[in-house]
């Protein structure tokens, strides 16, 4: 009995070290004869790794790997100065993280992963020599402190989503959907052409938060699409094109800029509670949906924003901004309207709360009727009615209009001075 108990015992010890070393197993790539993952001189051990197995792709190979078939391996880490190039195929790295410290560029063909991040000076390109559509998935947490560039292709995030101090994300052309997440951004973000779409886990609605605490993000292109967006400790959204969409709460904190010289901020919902403008706000052309209320009068009478394109308001019902000054400041032309219809004496049907002209040159045209529900300040531009009505507070407006001044000079005479 004592001899069958201990070969039971030895057996079991046998399978429970057998397991460890499966699990454990890995295979590095070493690269000595050529480029190809399936041959078995370019691994140590000279196997082909198996689907539970951990890679590591080292520095220094004379040949690195170039993926056109289909690879499942458990994780994936590449060493700084390491290559990995996908043509085609695909790559799933199931149960396991993918490390980037060197360099994983996917020109075409499925990544599909757990956690990815890339490391300090790593890189990830995605669709970087090519005008088709790679695919990448990440179905755990995506965190970068270095390189990303998105040039083409869908990209879907699943699990959180961080840009770290010193990372770098460039969307130059993909469509990147985060899903059931908020999008962090502590450094340097940037979107040229393509899409960033925030939804709801099912991938239903718009949903979720852009962070940008203490970052910068850039929009010269593009369309970025998000529930809530929030600025934070110094962070900046600075757009010149583009289409930056919200459907809830535009927060601007103290001390944080939202700097638009180009492009449109789409309101397409009602925000809530924590919708707030007290930094410095710049916005080009504003549009604001029918059934739409961004509440640029949340935060009293200490809010002021500035126009430098066309202000659209589609709801009728928006009209209780009149604690929000609006002004109006870029040489050119600009345009006014707004579906709220102002009734005399009514002070509620407002769609400004103090509105200025400060235009060096160029005109501001309105194309409905206007109420402005406290201060209407013509320091300089010009004002064309264009037969529609401005009231202001509760009247209407009769007084001097901005008078757009040409170039002059000027020329004494004995009884005064010509303009000429």
């Amino acid at each position: 009995m004592k001899t069958k108990n201990t070969l039971a015992f030895l057996t079991i010890t046998l399978l429970l070290l057998s397991g460890l070393t499966t699990n454990f197993a890995q295979s590095i790539w070493t690269g000595n004869t050529n480029t190809n993952w399936s041959t078995v001189s370019n691994w140590s051990p000279a196997l082909i790794p198996a689907e539970d197995e951990d890679i590591l792709i080292l520095a220094g190979c004379s040949n690195y790997p170039v993926i056109n078939n289909t690879q499942i391996i458990k994780s994936l880490t590449i060493d700084p100065n390491a290559i990995i190039t996908q043509n085609g195929g695909l790559i799933r790295v199931d149960g396991g993280e993918t490390s980037i410290s060197g360099s994983l560029n996917q020109i075409g063909g499925i990544l599909e992963t757990d956690d990815l991040t890339v490391n300090t000076g790593g890189l990830l390109s995605i669709g970087i020599t090519t005008s088709s559509g790679p695919t990448l998935d990440v179905s755990g947490n995506f965190k970068n402190y270095s390189t990303v560039i998105l040039n083409c292709g869908d990209v879907t995030l699943r699990g959180s989503v961080e840009n770290f101090v010193d990372g770098d994300l460039s969307i130059e052309g993909a469509t990147i959907i985060s899903l059931g997440h908020d999008v962090k951004n502590k450094a340097s973000m940037s979107i040229s052409s393509g899409g960033l779409f925030l939804k709801k886990a099912d991938g239903s609605n718009i949903d979720k938060k852009i962070e940008i605490d203490g970052g910068i993000f850039t929009q010269t292109g593009g369309t970025v699409s998000s529930k809530d967006m929030e600025l934070k400790n110094s962070g900046t959204y600075n757009q010149s094109d583009g289409e930056l969409q919200i459907s809830h709460d535009l927060k601007v904190n103290e001390g944080t800029t939202f700097n638009s010289t180009g492009g449109t901020v789409h309101f397409t919902g009602n925000a809530g509670g924590g919708s707030y403008f007290k930094g410095n706000v710049k916005f080009h052309n504003v549009f604001i949906n029918d059934g739409a209320d961004p509440k640029f009068d949340n935060n009293g009478d200490d809010v002021t924003i500035k126009i430098s394109g066309n202000f659209t308001n589609n709801n009728a019902n928006m009209n209780e901004i009149e604690d929000a000054t609006f002004i109006f400041n870029i040489t050119g032309d600009q345009t006014i309207y707004s579906a709220v219809i102002p009734t005399p004496d009514d002070y509620e049907e407002t769609t400004f709360g103090t509105l200025i002209i400060d235009k060096p040159s160029g005109a501001l045209t309105l194309l409905s009727d206007i109420a402005v529900d406290d201060v209407f300040t013509p320091t300089q531009g010009y004002l064309d009615l264009n037969g529609n009505t401005l009231f202001v507070d509760g009247s209407e407006y009769t007084g001097p209009l901005p008078v757009e001044l040409s170039a002059f000079s000027a020329v004494t005479l004995e009884n005064g001075v010509k303009l000429c």
